[in-house]
């Protein structure tokens, strides 16, 4: 992941090539995983929502991606999203928010927050 890039960098990235706006969610295999079980408007759909949520909930952190796979294969299963800052309440939101916007993504994509894992 990117962690010297900023928002606005990573944005300006992703309106030129939405697969490298990937790497500053996951590693490279992961955003390599990802751009190959995704259709390009199905990435430009979770980065959208990704930013969108980054903007509205800055104090959940940076989300991280993590491909989930189907027993023995490169298949992705579902891609989980990842928030630090974010407690059993705001999850149950967020996870909202995520359900209610996507359309291209759907079924593809679960939401964790490592704060309310933890109460």
């Amino acid at each position: 992941m990117m962690s010297a890039t900023t928002d606005l960098e990573i944005k300006d990235i992703y309106l030129n090539n939405p697969e490298n706006a990937l790497k500053y969610f996951c590693d490279e295999n992961g955003a390599l995983d990802i751009e190959n079980n995704l259709k390009p408007d199905q990435i430009k759909e979770l980065l959208d929502i990704l930013f969108n949520s980054m903007e509205t909930h800055p104090e959940y952190g940076q989300p991280i991606l993590r491909p989930v796979y189907y027993d023995d294969s490169d298949k992705i299963s579902y891609i989980d999203v990842i928030f630090d800052g974010c407690d059993w309440n705001e999850w149950k939101e967020l996870e909202l928010e995520f359900l209610s916007n996507e359309t291209t993504i759907k079924g593809k994509v679960a939401v964790t927050c490592i704060k309310g894992l933890i109460e």
